[in-house]
């Protein structure tokens, strides 16, 4: 170890580590260059060049250049270069060998593709290249497209030239215009725009203002507004999102309000109280008193009342916050207690508790 390495440093099995290392650091058969905030964790023969801030988790011999912010977590042998903001999650959504090159914004999820230039929040590819700008919601398999393409463009197959405005779907399909409420097709040329209300099944999009009571089934994207009483399952919602929203198998980007109940989630921006969550769910931003996840990285300000497992927490946090199997950095209050194998860094009020083998600074 040469430099400066603050207390709580672990290391196993020949490692070099190299510039200013902070608390919590953990590594394994590693090489580290340059500044490492707290919470740096990899594990198997990564290189990591340049400044890491805290969150940043990796496996399986990978590369990254240049700064990442928290939040990071890749697998399987992926290069990212440039700049990546917090919330860009590439476990299962990034396989085999992927380059990604330029900006990349929170929420990009992509199968054996190269992506050149801007991508913005919910790109979701299959084994594509796209050159130029595209914008959320962008869905594509085995296809290649030229030019600006905008939100809710869906297509199989196909080759499209020039922009697309939102509401495009089709299978097979050229679909030019506007649709008015309650139009259904299949394999066919539709022309118009698609009003509040439209009920659809069967891998349908619907772009812009929905009113409550929309009701759909089966592969839905739905952009822009929804008010309370939407009920999707298996939807990829994006905008702002009020009370009472349910869904199962769901991707949700901006402002979620109290009483959003969702599984297999991902949620970006500022969750209210009583937002519950289960299995992998990734919270960026500023979550109030009742929030309750499981297998979660959570990100930013926690206050009273936040129960988690196996998480990662970074900020501070406030009494009642009970976690097992985690690793917390900042200031914690009294009331916090915790199980199985955390390290705990910060101040530490009166009436802390833990248990199995942690470490407390």
């Amino acid at each position: 170890v040469h430099g400066f390495v603050r207390p709580g440093f672990q290391t196993r099995n020949n490692i070099k580590v190299h510039g200013f290392v902070r608390p919590g650091f953990q590594t394994r058969n590693m090489m580290v260059h340059g500044s490492i905030h707290s919470g740096f964790q990899t594990r198997n023969n990564i290189k990591v060049h340049g400044f890491v801030r805290p969150g940043f988790q990796t496996r399986n011999n990978m590369k990254v250049h240049g700064p990442v912010r928290p939040g990071f977590q890749t697998r399987n042998n992926i290069k990212v270069h440039g700049f990546v903001r917090p919330g860009f999650q590439t476990r299962f959504q990034t396989r085999n060998n992927i380059k990604v090159h330029g900006f990349v914004r929170p929420g990009f999820q992509t199968r054996n593709i190269k992506v050149h230039g801007s991508v913005h929040p919910g790109f979701q590819t299959r084994n594509m290249k796209v050159p130029g700008s595209v914008r959320p919601g962008f869905q594509t398999r085995n296809m290649k497209v030229h030019g600006s393409i905008h939100s809710g463009f869906q297509t199989r197959n196909m080759k499209v030239h020039g922009p697309v405005r939102p509401g495009f779907q089709t299978r097979n399909i050229k679909v030019h215009g506007s649709v008015r409420p309650g139009f259904q097709t299949r394999n066919m040329k539709v022309h118009g725009s698609i009003h509040s209300g439209f009920q659809t099944r069967n891998n349908i999009k619907v772009h812009g203002s929905v009113r409550p009571g929309f009701q759909t089934r089966n592969n839905i994207k739905v952009h822009g507004f929804v008010r309370p009483g939407f009920q999707t399952r298996n939807i990829k919602v994006h905008g702002s999102v009020h009370s009472g929203f349910q869904t199962c198998t769901v991707k949700v980007h901006g402002s979620v309000h109290s009483g959003f109940q969702t599984c297999t989630v991902k949620v970006h921006g500022s969750v209210r109280p009583g937002f519950q969550t289960r299995n992998n769910i990734k919270v960026h931003g500023f979550v109030r008193p009742g929030f309750q996840t499981r297998n979660m990285m959570v990100h930013g300000s926690i206050h009273s009342g936040f129960q988690t497992r196996n998480m990662k927490v970074h900020g501070f946090v406030r009494p009642g916050f009970q976690t097992r199997n985690m690793k917390v950095h900042g200031s914690i209050h009294s009331g916090f207690q915790t199980c199985n194998n955390m390290k705990v860094h910060g101040p530490v009020r009166p009436g802390f508790q833990t248990r199995n083998n942690m470490k407390v600074h």
